[in-house]
């Protein structure tokens, strides 16, 4: 039970983001239409496996908190979308760490 507080805390202080959560991409291409009757059409934010031509190759948009918890230990870092050779954006990643394996 402690345990599970602690990895809450840390959750919601250590790596809080004050930010808007990150775009919403849709893989068919329609509009999305949330349930509060707000939509939004794919792609006209930055979001995964969206275009990104006029970009440019290597470029990076912030898209969020990216969370990693390794054992008892939680990392948070900023997460970027990276336009791609393929002229797409990339995943959400965030730092990369070397943990020897």
């Amino acid at each position: 039970m402690m345990k599970a507080a602690l990895f809450a805390i840390l959750m919601t202080v250590g790596c809080s983001d004050p930010g808007m959560p990150p775009p919403i991409g849709d893989g068919d291409g329609g509009v999305v239409t949330h349930q509060d009757g707000s939509s939004v059409v794919p792609c006209s934010t930055p979001a995964a496996t969206c275009p990104c031509e006029d970009a440019g190759v290597g470029a990076q948009v912030y898209c969020g908190v990216i969370y990693r918890v390794s054992g008892k230990h939680v990392d948070c870092s900023p997460g970027y979308l990276t336009c791609q050779e393929d002229g797409t954006w990339s995943a959400c990643t965030g730092a990369q760490v070397y943990d020897g394996n």
